[in-house]
């Protein structure tokens, strides 16, 4: 009896550090999170609930009714002058470059082989990512269009749009693409967590859709 139960603890203790290490970005997010910061760690798993259901709900209707929320950009592009569409194009490259070259560096560098999928697109994307684009882009265009003049609501508005399309546009820049479509509803998603709950919400927002994203893959084979 003793011995199978040595070799019981072992095995499920062994089991635990395996989906411990598995899911580590997402267990650290919500770790340093709920301790910091408890009430937007809260909001942003629940806002993480809806950005999944937003996701599923507009991928229906694209598939059933071709209408989805990206087609406005799509027109956008399709009727902008060129430079527009080229400045567009420019933005979202320069803007991604921060992610893939920490993505790059992951994958290629030695020393960086600890950073398993989970640590990379559950803590190190939602913290560099939220950054420039929730607090960088869409909190400093909302500044400056204040600044402007422009009432806040409508500001906000503004720079959460903007935001959130460049979003879409470093993962994806077609704005036909399913990458494009659900990147872009998610990071709507993200918009509203900044604007509502701040950095943190945003950041688990992030984090937890990303997981989510990941067990969906993972139980699709």
């Amino acid at each position: 009896m003793i011995y199978n139960g040595v070799n019981g603890l072992i095995y499920y203790s062994s089991m635990a550090a395996r989906v411990f290490v598995s899911n580590a970005g997402f267990v650290a997010t919500i770790a340093v999170g709920g301790y910091f910061f408890p009430e937007e760690t809260v909001a942003g798993m629940a806002g993480a609930v809806a950005i999944r259901g937003a996701t599923w709900l507009t991928k229906a209707v694209d598939d059933r009714c071709r209408v989805h929320v990206a087609d406005v950009i799509d027109k956008f592009l399709d009727v902008a002058p060129r430079s527009v569409t080229m400045g567009y194009l420019n933005a979202t490259r320069v803007i991604g470059g921060p992610q893939r070259s920490v993505s790059t560096s992951i994958a290629t560098n030695p020393q960086l082989t600890w950073v398993n999928e989970s640590l990379a697109t559950e803590l190190v994307s939602p913290l560099l990512e939220e950054s420039i684009f929730r607090v960088g882009l869409q909190e400093g265009l909302a500044l400056g269009l204040i600044a402007a003049g422009i009432p806040r609501s409508a500001a906000s508005f503004l720079s959460g749009a903007i935001a959130a399309s460049l979003f879409a546009g470093a993962h994806n820049v077609d704005p036909r693409s399913r990458q494009y479509r659900d990147t872009l509803v998610s990071g709507i998603g993200f918009g509203i967590m900044m604007y509502l709950h701040g950095l943190p919400g945003a950041v688990v927002a992030h984090s937890a859709n990303n997981a989510g994203v990941r067990l969906e893959r993972f139980l699709r084979g």
